[in-house]
């Protein structure tokens, strides 16, 4: 029965984490891999026996649940992200009013400022 209720528990960190792609889950089923896998070695009798078999599955399972967050990072490109149209329109603003303002930098006696500061 222990073994049943590990097994429930590592597969719903293992799925939940699949569906909310979240690495907190992922690492939560590892452990409960882990903890299933040791089990199963303290269990088995000898080198044949099914809770044996048992332990390097879940062991593989635990690499998969590991490595997994790693496969759901997205990258793209600067000017590739998306954006809101309101996060867009803000930025094309400000970027605006920093051209006019470096314009007349001059007359301050100033150097133009390169990047806008938020």
């Amino acid at each position: 029965m222990l073994l049943f209720a590990l097994l429930i528990l590592a597969l719903a960190f293992t799925i939940s984490s699949y569906i909310f792609k979240k690495g907190v889950l992922a690492f939560a089923g590892a452990g409960a891999w882990i903890i299933a896998s040791i089990h199963c070695f303290s269990v088995s009798i000898a080198t044949w026996d099914t809770y044996f078999s048992l332990a390097f599955l879940f062991i593989a399972l635990l690499l998969a649940c590991i490595f997994s967050p790693l496969a759901w990072r997205e990258t793209t490109a600067d000017n590739e992200t998306p954006e809101e149209p309101d996060v867009r329109d803000l930025r094309e603003e400000m970027e605006a009013f920093s051209r006019e303002r470096n314009q007349y930098a001059f007359l301050r006696g100033k150097q133009p400022r390169r990047r806008t500061r938020w």
